[in-house]
């Protein structure tokens, strides 16, 4: 039964609901608008960008592979280092950079050991009495030996000197080696490793006036020290982290020691952290899920915030951050951003400085949500709007997605994948009732799994919207964009990326340019081509779901209710029924140079992955359906939900996905749906792909330009089906194994599918 609104509200928005061209009101009740207070949390922040081809220029070096690290953190400034890969030799580059990203100095290691000397990149970077040192580990000339040397580090002349050897206390060991050294005031402190086959021990050496002490950490008679790590300097003296076996229990520790006295203190870590970074004179950090700063108190092992990264401008836009320097008012990040093939880094070094007023104040906050993982480049275009409008802010709240990926706190769903869909399922069910209450988000990014949201209930048309767009309907984007993917004939959803499911397979295996498979061309298929051994999910539910997705086999009637009663439905679960139990399977899937695999997920960079140089000897057709149609376009894109009070604010921010700049990137993770950025993107992968072959790999070749076309064409005839209701999904899951394992017939299955399906429609109104 719908709820009526207020008819003081539905006077105040007429004129809004005209203008978004929604044919009906929705039932859900308006959000609040918020807005940015001048005294809620933020963070600006300074970028220093290093790119490949920077120092390809700078050195005038060519390489096929190059890594970004960084050592020898204080409090005004960071060393970062290049590692570089190419045909002749290894290679490094210093750069010391303070954290306004002004270059204070910097050095070419080839430049100072020259031709005929190999070298590996610095092992260890320290400061003692104000100066930097580096420990290199390098070939003798004229010789097969290599030495370790330690080396004063001159940045203002852009040179090693004054090389020193590394004096080991000699103790008897078979093997004895420097893991890491740093500088505490005077002091030169290292931490050693030593033992022989059998066991291996741990030393702390301090070096001062000349004069060598060390400590070896003792953690009880019952223990066993198994590792030390994060050395660094602490105050003054130095602080780790210590694994110990202890009783036959595994123990961490986080552990303070006193140069003067070598008294040790340790603390217990009370938990796991996501990603810990040891800051000398700082402590213990840790990013939780890229989002908030932990500190960790290393005394106690507590933790407590930080700093919310959601409060700036750089949430979520990079997958591996790591914390370089920290206080209360200041935080330096470090991202060694690796290219679509790995490798290839580009380092970003980012200071984020504690405003003292928020900058976005009086900004109206427009909520951002999401049922499935959001990708690197998805928030990269909510930092894009936030930084470029002056009206709105966008705010993400992963509130949906934890409650879809909940069940993964509980093994069960590897014996279960059901329990995966229900868990999806249920977290679009609180999303649609927060929405109905007017507590939910004003966008939700979703894809062509969730049907349940294509309801004027829930999301608003955009039909009028997207004609109005000229820029939507010059021809350069894709059909996807102006078809409606309601079944009422409404479009809720902006697509702004997309991928197939597909039969990846040798072309001489089929006839000329097939679009698909039925179900006896299949069976005709891996009988004679694959040894009787199926693709296909051994799971008969898993399958049933991904004929369901992939074909139109629902159908409404005209007041809405679902029918089952088509021949699609009937013919794909009489299908499943007919597999045998003792069926073969080969169903490994994302295998390079498979002669068939079915794959979910293709983009154009996963079809170049798996078949680079032999692509003209594969086909891209639809999985098997009871028509053999093509392969199947599944979109990602944006809803605009009706709840929303800042509709146009809303769609000003959606049409951030469809800009040249978002269109433009090298997406690995959907094809773009402006047509003039796929074959610029496709042809910059394939360039990105050929400079990073390792001219020592002989395995590995570069691709043709011609592969772009040759996906276009290969998926031009692909089709769109319906979306599908997860929540149909769910009870089909629950209902059909009756019916495949014959205690029931396919009429009475489908009878109470339908009904069950149907009451639940009409709860949901």
């Amino acid at each position: 039964m719908k709820r009526f609104i207020c008819i003081l509200t539905v006077l105040a928005l007429l004129a809004g609901l005209a203008s978004c061209g929604q044919g009906r009101v929705s039932n859900a009740s308006l959000n609040k608008v918020r807005t940015v207070s001048g005294n809620d949390e933020w963070w600006n922040d300074t970028e220093t960008v290093i790119t490949p081809e920077d120092i390809k220029q700078e050195f005038n070096v060519d390489f096929y592979e190059l890594l970004g690290s960084f050592l020898a953190a204080d409090e005004d400034s960071v060393i970062l280092v290049f590692n570089i890969w190419s045909k002749e030799s290894n290679d490094a580059v210093l750069k010391h950079y303070s954290y306004d990203g002004k270059l204070l100095g910097q050095v070419h290691l080839a430049d100072y050991f020259g031709e005929g000397v190999q070298f590996y990149q610095p092992e260890t970077i320290y400061k003692l009495n104000g100066k930097y040192f580096t420990v290199i580990q390098h070939s003798v000339k004229g010789s097969d030996s290599f030495v370790n040397e330690g080396y004063e580090i001159d940045f203002d002349n852009s040179t090693l000197k004054d090389p020193f050897a590394l004096k080991l206390p000699d103790d008897g060991s078979m093997f004895s080696e420097v893991i890491t050294m740093t500088g505490v005031g005077d002091k030169l402190v290292y931490l050693m490793s030593m033992g022989d086959f059998y066991n291996h021990s741990y030393k702390i050496c301090v070096v001062e006036g000349g004069k060598t002490r060390s400590f070896a950490p003792d953690f009880g008679a019952d223990a066993e020290l198994k590792h030390i790590a994060s050395f660094m300097k602490y105050g003054d003296g130095v602080a780790f982290t210590a694994e110990t076996i202890e009783n036959g229990v595994e123990k961490k520790y986080f552990c303070t020691l006193d140069l003067d006295t070598f008294t040790m203190h340790k603390a217990e870590r009370k938990a796991e952290t996501h990603r810990s970074s040891y800051i000398p004179d700082c402590g213990v950090f840790d990013c939780n899920k890229h989002e908030v700063i932990n500190k960790i108190d290393i005394e106690t092992g507590e933790t407590k915030p930080l700093a919310d990264l959601t409060h700036s401008f750089i949430t979520g836009q990079y997958e591996d951050l790591r914390i370089v320097w920290a206080t209360d008012d200041r935080i330096v990040l470090y991202v060694d951003e690796q290219g679509p093939l790995g490798g290839m880094s580009i380092s970003h070094l980012i200071t984020l400085d504690k405003a003292d007023t928020n900058p976005n104040s009086g900004k109206e906050i427009l909520r951002l949500a999401y049922t499935d993982w959001i990708s690197k480049f998805e928030y990269g275009a909510v930092n894009a709007f936030n930084r470029n409008s002056d009206k709105y802010l966008i705010e993400v709240t992963s509130k949906y997605y934890d409650a879809a990926t909940g069940v993964f706190d509980n093994d069960a769903y590897l014996s279960d994948y059901t329990l995966i869909e229900a868990s999806e399922a249920s977290a679009v069910d609180l999303l649609k009732a927060d929405i109905r209450k007017g507590e939910g988000p004003d966008l939700v990014l979703y894809g062509s799994d969730t049907a349940q949201l294509n309801n004027p209930d829930y999301l608003i048309d955009l039909t009028k919207r997207i004609k109005a767009e000229k820029s939507l309907t010059n021809g350069d984007y894709v059909k996807l964009i102006t078809s409606p993917n309601g079944r009422d004939g409404n479009h809720y959803r902006l697509d702004y990326g997309y991928s197939y499911t597909a039969l990846m397979l040798k072309s001489d295996f089929i006839s000329g340019r097939q679009a698909g498979l039925t179900f006896d061309q299949y069976d005709k298929l891996i009988s004679e081509r694959n040894g009787g051994n199926s693709i296909l999910n051994e799971d008969d539910r898993a399958l049933m779901k991904m004929f369901m997705e992939n074909s139109d086999s629902i159908t409404y009637t005209k007041d809405g209710a679902v029918s089952l009663g088509n021949a699609g439905f009937k013919a794909a679960a009489s299908y499943v029924a007919s597999i045998p139990d003792v069926m073969p399977y080969d169903d490994m899937s994302w295998v390079k140079m498979k002669n068939m695999q079915v794959l979910e997920g293709v983009t154009f960079n996963s079809f170049v992955y798996l078949y680079a140089t032999a692509y003209k000897h594969y086909s891209i057709i639809g999985v098997p359906s009871s028509d053999g149609h093509a392969e199947v376009i599944k979109g990602r894109g944006v809803g605009i939900t009706s709840c929303s009070a800042l509709q146009d604010g809303a769609w000003e921010f959606a049409l951030t996905f469809m800009s040249p700049d978002y269109q433009n990137q090298v997406n690995v993770y959907y094809d773009p749906v402006l047509k003039s950025a796929q074959k610029a993107t496709f042809g910059e992968y394939i360039d990105i792909r050929n400079a990073h072959i390792n001219p020592y790999d002989n395995t590995t070749f570069p691709v043709e330009k011609g592969i772009v076309d040759y996906y276009i064409e290969q998926t031009s005839d692909a089709v769109t089906v319906p979306d599908m209701d997860s929540g149909i999904i769910v009870i089909m899951n629950e209902e059909m194994p009756a019916y495949f394992t014959g205690q029931k017939s396919l009429d009475e299955v489908m009878k109470i599918i339908e009904n069950r399906v149907n009451l639940m429609l009409s709860e949901q109104g």
